[in-house]
């Protein structure tokens, strides 16, 4: 009888702790959940054409207009044309410079209000110059984004704005994630990517994330950790395309989509920056943006920076306020590097 009061109240323990967790968000264990709810109600789906066949290069989803949603500690709001931030005229204002920011979550600044993300600090930078311009940076970022996606995007929407200047973040999930594969999962009506089939501890996992989500998010991220990507980097560790699970298929869509967004600013006489926030870093990207004359300029956090207090949590590692600051740092010196905005 004792054993089975012992028994009791240790499963009682550790299921309240589980929603202790939750509830106080301890460790960034809402981090997945957040990420559920994110596309659940934030985004359309746009991945099938007006004759329901697949357009996988085009625009898959995007932030529904006019929308406000809080996870915890932050909220995202959407402006009348699906873009964070405050509300833009399509038509560029006379007198105004206008940068269109693209990427995926590093751009987006998921984890922080829209006040404290690295693009809306830049534009409050610019225009604290007072130099007779009005400056504007449209934060196009949506999580989950490779560069398929924010080229589509800037070739549907952002050229629509009349940018002078677009600025492309370049991280490692654009060559290890490639979005279509997630959004043709998800039309197939299939529960996870194509891969192996799942082991027990693939089992395990799934079941611990419907009963116990906090311990299992807080344990499936220390277990990762012990041979984590951070050991790697402060080891100096570089990323080859080949070695990532789908092999060359992302970089090879990235190389595509970059040369596409090169064209099409050149054609139009607007400056094209691409910022590097690979970590691991991925040489590949220097020497190809150097032999197609891409800008390419230093995005990414450096080791003294990594050992700073700069994510949302030990889960979420995603840019927290200091994050962002820092990143508002090596944007305004890249636009410097390219002597940007022109005098």
């Amino acid at each position: 009888m004792r054993l089975l009061v012992l028994v009791a109240a240790c499963g009682a323990a550790v299921f309240g702790l589980d929603w202790l967790m939750r509830a106080c968000d301890w460790f960034g264990v809402n981090h997945g959940a957040n990420t559920i709810r994110y596309r659940l109600s934030a985004l359309d789906l746009m991945a099938l054409r007006p004759d329901q066949s697949r357009d996988l290069d085009g625009t898959l989803f995007r932030h529904k207009p006019n929308t406000a949603t809080t996870y915890g500690r932050f909220s995202l709001k959407t402006n009348s044309l699906g873009f964070s931030g405050p509300e833009v005229a399509k038509v560029k204002p006379a007198g105004t410079y206008r940068i269109v920011a693209l990427g995926d979550s590093v751009t987006l600044a998921w984890g922080v209000d829209d006040a404290l993300s690295w693009c809306r600090r830049l534009e409050g930078a610019l225009n604290e110059r007072q130099d007779g311009r009005r400056y504007e940076v449209i934060n196009t970022g949506h999580l989950s984004y490779d560069s398929m996606q924010e080229a589509a995007l800037l070739e549907r929407e952002g050229l629509a704005l009349s940018p002078d200047l677009v600025v492309l973040t370049f991280v490692t999930n654009d060559i290890v994630d490639p979005t279509y594969l997630l959004i043709e999962a998800m039309l197939d009506g299939k529960t996870a990517l194509p891969g192996p089939p799942p082991t027990w501890r693939d089992r395990l996992v799934h079941q611990g994330s419907i009963y116990l989500p906090a311990w299992t998010a807080l344990l499936t991220n220390l277990g990762a950790r012990l041979g984590s990507t951070a050991q790697s980097v402060a080891a100096g560790s570089e990323l080859k395309p080949e070695s990532v699970p789908f092999g060359t298929l992302g970089w090879e869509r990235s190389q595509r989509a970059l040369r596409r967004m090169r064209d099409l600013c050149r054609e139009r006489g607007i400056t094209f920056l691409v910022l590097d926030h690979t970590l691991p870093p991925l040489p590949v990207l220097a020497d190809f943006c150097r032999d197609e004359a891409i800008a390419l300029h230093d995005f990414r956090f450096t080791g003294e920076e990594l050992a700073q207090p700069i994510y949302n949590s030990m889960i979420d590692t995603h840019a927290n306020a200091l994050g962002n600051e820092l990143l508002l740092g090596k944007a305004l010196r890249a636009l410097e590097a390219a002597k940007l905005p022109p005098k």
